[in-house]
């Protein structure tokens, strides 16, 4: 340090040891504790090396932002699509479940309906007995008004 304050090569500018930290190539945690990039370059004729450091806050920032940009539209897309999916599964579901309380509908129906049917075959039955019971009647009747003539005449 001496030889190069001797040397006159940067005049009067103070050479005081920065507080930085150096964690692996290119990453340099600066006094704040903010996250640093370096180029460096040898001195020549020394030991030493010269630094340029450079705040990666801002570009950190922006990529983040950038990031986000991106992301968004996925996650919204995603989203949409889940969405789309479960209501599709929830649609399927609503639709068996009306289809299942239909066929009930329609099983409940069909009982009625073969009742009412063996009602209507039973009262049919009922008529073509009845009305075979008055042919009967109808010709016995007949006969014995036949009989009671012949009777009469005889």
């Amino acid at each position: 340090r001496a030889g190069i304050a001797a040397s006159g090569q940067y005049r009067d500018a103070a050479l005081a040891q920065g507080n930085y930290h150096v964690e692996d190539a290119g990453r340099i945690h600066g006094p704040r504790g903010r996250i640093m990039i370096a180029a460096e370059q040898p001195v020549a004729g020394t030991h030493l090396r010269l630094l340029h450091l450079l705040d990666t806050r801002a570009a950190l920032l922006e990529a983040q932002a950038q990031a986000w940009l991106l992301a968004l539209p996925v996650i919204v897309g995603l989203a949409v699509i889940v969405t789309a999916l479960w209501w599709r599964m929830t649609r399927a579901a609503r639709a068996a479940d009306d289809r299942r309380a239909l066929e009930e509908a329609v099983a409940a129906r069909t009982v009625e309906l073969h009742d009412e049917m063996a009602e209507r075959a039973r009262a049919e039955d009922r008529y073509r007995d009845a009305r075979e019971e008055l042919a009967q009647a109808n010709r016995l009747a007949s006969v014995g008004s036949i009989t009671a003539g012949l009777m009469h005449e005889i």
